[in-house]
């Protein structure tokens, strides 16, 4: 079978376990020089030393650095790689070598392991800095006007387009699913072509997804070079994850190639740390990118990063404020004292709407009250069996139905989609939102399925990319709107309101006393003691104290940086981080000690000392034992958030006063130790 042959027939599994990362070969458009980083030496070249050092790549081999660049160069790339532990510096230079003369060169340096990767091109005229920094003030003044993401995304392409000129520019936004959706197109001399159309995710494997995360940006100046191989004296592979010159993967080059496309420019749009979306830039014949107008395009992609995170929490904000306030239309007539069913039933269709939802099923201590239309029993039974998980307080959602769950007779098909969430904890008492069915069409840029051809006699599917992109709708029948962020922070407001009446009718005793008894004395989100026990703890200990000579330490503790975590992330987020730090409190602390939540964010821990004389001290080593375990980031579904607290001490019998008096003694010294500037305490007399 030919190369060419080879090439075009791929399995598609294939595909997404390809080593794209250690292709051991780059494009030609660059020279790349790998030495190590403690001798200097060379440990690998690309075989075109022979074009750029006048030098056969194999005598390259165990040569100091310094010998095929000169001097200069190498001290330069020396003094780029200092310190350097991830991501890469761009630098300039003059490569010396042989019979080629001096050449200006722009090199991108980086590590991999023990080795320091150097990759040089062609050093690009100063006039086309210059020219850059007015595309700069320009995309600068521009997309600061825009009013929403797809308006960002618009103008940045225009001035993407017009600051590097390919044929055509888009932006691409990934779904959940990773299928991309062009929401943006300019072109330069060509018809628009995908602007509203999707790509399936199969058209990015994932460990290439993973690679435009970690690698920013990336370029293809002529897909149809001739790969340049690494020359190496080891069998370990290179890692050429952050490499500028790596050699793309012959799929890739196929598909570009299907699409009529020669030259590309892609830049990642991350937000949030995570792949968002790229901007793609395409030529229909080779382009050079120059360094500068690639380091403008980085600039400018990661500043839409940062906007597009912007419009998205403003975006999602508004949408959230609108629920909010019908649950606190909601939360009023409740305590104006109507009962929770009436109060229901009277903002049904506001509540629905605020939910995008036909139906809403209430189910608390054996109570059932629907919100819109009703369904079968046994259909409620079946979606929430399926959607309760061991993870109790969790919020579970589908915008379509397993074939398990899918009602038997026609009354409830109409259901499409549920979100289901708990309100306890043995899962007993809960809420269930269901949707109907939002047909609606995907303009595919072509069919997304790829077409398998049968090689010889292996019965394995063999795929190639796929050949066509004109526009192909897909009917999506049986599924609902997806459950946005709004609709779930909503949930979760809906769910205190829910518990706080379910609080206020446990004390009324309208539900188990083992449960009201519970309720009445410790914190339901971290299971620490609330303030009513936390108080009754503290006079107890002040009593002995009286008793016994000694003295008893009163911290109160507040969170520093807690409200950013609740207002980007919500309240599910906000409480599992909560419940980490109440975790560590109670761990780190005597057995004789005791600590609890008295609020949102704050918490109170009870001490006693037995040496009255070593007050101070005790107070200090806590205190500062606590700060240090707030510091440590807590973790919440792979994302890492950093928080803090500030803390008042205040002492008995130093402050001699009832336990009402000394808790807001404490109180107040905090507020001093977060007005100081936070992650300290102080004492209620007012020193450090």
């Amino acid at each position: 079978m030919s190369q060419e042959a080879r090439i075009a027939v791929i399995d598609l599994t294939h595909c997404d376990r390809e080593p794209i990362h250690v292709p051991e070969q780059i494009q030609p458009f660059g020279l790349m020089l790998v030495s190590d980083g403690r001798s200097g030496r060379i440990t690998r070249v690309s075989a075109n030393t022979d074009t750029w050092l006048d030098t056969p790549p194999e005598t390259c081999l165990n040569r100091p650095l310094a010998e095929l660049t000169g001097k200069p160069l190498a001290e330069t790339i020396r003094e780029a790689a200092r310190g350097l532990d991830t991501g890469h510096r761009v630098t300039s230079g003059t490569l010396t070598a042989g019979r080629t003369g001096e050449r200006a060169v722009s090199v991108t340096v980086h590590r991999v392991g023990d080795e320091v990767v150097a990759e040089m091109e062609p050093d690009s005229p100063i006039e086309l800095s210059r020219s850059l920094l007015q595309h700069q003030v320009s995309a600068i003044s521009r997309t600061s006007k825009a009013a929403g993401s797809d308006e960002l995304l618009t103008l940045a392409v225009e001035e993407i387009a017009a600051a590097t000129g390919y044929m055509r520019v888009l932006a691409y936004r990934f779904d959940d699913a990773w299928n991309g959706d062009v929401v943006a197109e300019t072109t330069n001399g060509v018809p628009p072509r995908f602007e509203g159309h999707h790509f399936p995710h199969t058209d990015i494997p994932a460990q290439a997804r993973a690679l435009y995360r970690r690698n920013r940006i990336r370029v293809i100046p002529d897909i149809e070079y001739t790969p340049t191989a690494l020359v190496t004296g080891t069998d370990q592979p290179l890692d050429m994850s952050d490499c500028l010159l790596r050699s793309v993967s012959p799929v890739h080059l196929e598909y570009l190639r299907n699409m009529g496309v020669t030259a590309t420019l892609v830049m990642s749009l991350l937000v949030e740390g995570e792949l968002w979306g790229m901007i793609v830039c395409q030529s229909d014949t080779p382009k050079t990118m120059p360094q500068p107008l690639r380091q403008f395009c980085d600039t400018l992609a990661r500043m839409l990063g940062l906007q597009i995170e912007s419009h998205l929490r403003r975006e999602i904000d508004a949408e959230t404020v609108a629920a909010a306030e019908e649950i606190d239309a909601l939360r009023a007539l409740l305590q104006a004292g109507t009962d929770l069913p009436s109060a229901l039933r009277s903002r049904s269709e506001r509540l629905l709407g605020a939910f995008h939802s036909r139906s809403l099923i209430l189910h608390i201590a054996d109570n059932r009250t629907v919100l819109g239309e009703q369904i079968a029993a046994a259909t409620e039974r079946r979606i929430v069996d399926h959607a309760a998980t061991p993870e109790a307080d969790r919020i579970a959602c589908a915008d379509h139905l397993a074939p398990e769950i899918r009602p038997e007779g026609t009354e409830d098909s109409w259901i499409a989609g549920y979100m289901y969430l708990p309100i306890s904890r043995d899962g007993e008492d809960y809420c269930l939102w269901l949707r109907g069915e939002n047909p609606f069409s995907i303009p595919w840029a072509g069919n997304p399925e790829k077409t398998g051809t049968d090689e010889g006699h292996d019965p394995a599917s063999r795929l190639t990319p796929r050949r066509s992109f004109e526009l192909w709708l897909e009917e999506v029948r049986g599924t609902s709107e997806a459950w946005r962020i709004p609709q779930r922070r909503a949930a979760y407001r809906f769910r205190e309101l829910l518990r706080m009446q379910l609080a206020s009718e446990y004390r009324a005793a309208r539900i188990r006393e083992r449960t009201l008894r519970r309720m009445a004395t410790h914190d339901d989100l971290t299971e620490l003691p609330n303030r009513t026990l936390v108080m009754d703890r503290l006079r107890k200990a002040t009593d002995e104290a009286q008793r016994d000579g000694t003295a008893v330490l009163c911290l109160f503790i507040d969170l520093d940086g807690f409200k950013p975590v609740n207002d980007a992330y919500g309240h599910g987020v906000g409480d599992e981080v909560l419940k980490i730090l109440a975790e560590r409190l109670a761990e780190t602390l005597r057995g004789s000690d005791s600590v609890g939540r008295v609020g949102g964010d704050e918490f109170v821990v009870v001490a006693r000392v037995n040496t009255h004389r070593r007050w101070r001290h005790a107070g200090e080593v806590l205190a500062e034992r606590v700060i240090d375990l707030a510091a440590r980031p807590v973790t919440v579904d792979e994302v890492t958030h950093a928080v803090g607290c500030s803390i008042g001490i205040a002492v008995f019998p130093e402050i001699d006063a009832s336990p009402e008096a000394l808790m807001q003694q404490a109180d107040q010294a905090m507020y001093a130790a977060k007005g100081s500037g936070g992650n300290t305490y102080r004492f209620a007399d007012g020193s450090a």
